[in-house]
């Protein structure tokens, strides 16, 4: 088995899924996989949403120009942000300023590509996206997929937590899936038996976030 890095296994898994005819719409991630620029440029030429994080070294194209992003984020002008909420937090409603640029590359017709930039109001540290979307998406809809990436975290925090996701000592490949799958299939019943009334009363044996699994 070769090493591969994080970015290279998801994009081998997201081929595998869509050469098997997985439907899905959305791919979204932090800087890891978003720095991937072989991700992104396959994902376009699948024709695939996404919503991807990127870091503070990486180089987007923006017209003929190649600019870093730390850089080009400094130029932001304070006009045009827009509040929106991208869902519950742990403590209270996540609530950030939105920024839209259009990075002015050639994409086929009916796609636009998009710098979307999230700043907390807080602090005001900025994080920077790259989007991949068609034209008439709405920017409340790019929000909500930046949002989704909590209840994904939380699951995993969850699973772990709660059926021991990473107590596993394996030494095989197919040893780990197994315990990976049945650990998320036990989570995936848990949630559910949290969410349905026994007897008129709550299961109390898990407590699920309000959206553990999401579906693209």
């Amino acid at each position: 088995m070769k090493f591969q890095t994080k970015p290279e296994m998801a994009f081998e898994m997201i081929q595998q899924a869509t050469e098997a005819n997985m439907p899905y719409r959305w791919v979204t991630g932090d800087c890891v996989y978003g720095d991937y620029d072989t991700l992104r440029l396959w994902l376009e030429a699948q024709h695939k949403n996404y919503v991807l994080c990127v870091s503070g070294k990486e180089y987007l194209q923006m017209g003929t120009q190649k600019l870093c992003v730390s850089e080009l984020v400094k130029t932001l002008e304070e006009k045009n942000w827009f509040l929106a909420s991208c869902g519950d937090g742990a403590k209270c409603d996540r609530v950030y300023d939105w920024l839209f640029i259009d990075l002015g590359v050639s994409v086929e017709v009916g796609w636009k590509c998009w710098l979307f930039v999230r700043k907390s109001r807080s602090d005001g540290e900025l994080l920077a996206h790259v989007c991949f979307v068609p034209k008439d998406t709405g920017v409340l809809k790019l929000v909500e997929v930046v949002g989704m990436r909590w209840s994904v975290e939380c699951c995993f925090a969850e699973t772990k937590l709660e059926v021991g996701l990473d107590h596993y000592e394996v030494q095989s490949c197919a040893g780990w899936y197994r315990h990976v799958t049945f650990a998320c299939l036990v989570h995936a019943l848990l949630t559910y038996l949290s969410c349905v009334s026994l007897d008129g009363e709550s299961f109390v044996g898990h407590r699920s976030s309000s959206c553990s699994l999401a579906v693209f």
